[in-house]
């Protein structure tokens, strides 16, 4: 009995502990963070809607070219590999967005990853910069997204 009642206020402390070590990660939005909502606006007040970036993402995945993302009208018109100029496969073109696109995932990271940190583009605002751990505990979930080109 004396053993079921000290396992039990371990698994309480546990448990405790591991609430506020969560809630520590999660606390205000940083400079950084608020950052993301003005360089948003930024970009959109540039108002390009037409444009190419070159997409390196980087991952514990299979496919590891960069992609150049063409944007007319503010829609994707392509993605095509920045080897071979060929097509991506529409399975893995969906992993390369454009740049509302990387707003979007800053954003979501912002709410339910472990950690996250973006580095934007000084003269429009965009994300140049995009490294996302949706889950501390779990090895090899990590992603980076580099804009290593940004053409109009």
């Amino acid at each position: 009995m004396q053993i079921e009642q000290s396992v039990r206020r371990i698994g309480y402390a546990a448990g405790i502990a591991m609430a506020v070590t969560v809630l520590g990660c999660r606390g205000e939005p940083s400079g950084e963070l608020d950052q993301l909502g003005q360089n948003r606006d930024k970009w959109t007040a540039a108002g390009i809607r037409d444009y190419h970036i070159t997409l390196k993402r980087v991952c514990f995945c299979s496919f590891a070219d960069s992609v150049v993302v063409t944007v007319a009208g503010g829609q994707i018109a392509s993605r095509t590999s920045a080897t071979t100029g060929q097509p991506v496969p529409a399975q893995t073109a969906v992993l390369y967005p454009d740049i509302g696109g990387l707003f979007d995932l800053a954003e979501d990271a912002q709410r339910r990853a472990a950690s996250f940190n973006v580095s934007f583009n000084e003269a429009y605002g965009y994300p140049e910069t995009l490294t996302i751990d949706w889950v501390a505990s779990t090895a090899d979930d990590e992603v980076t997204y580099l804009v290593l080109n940004f053409g109009r």
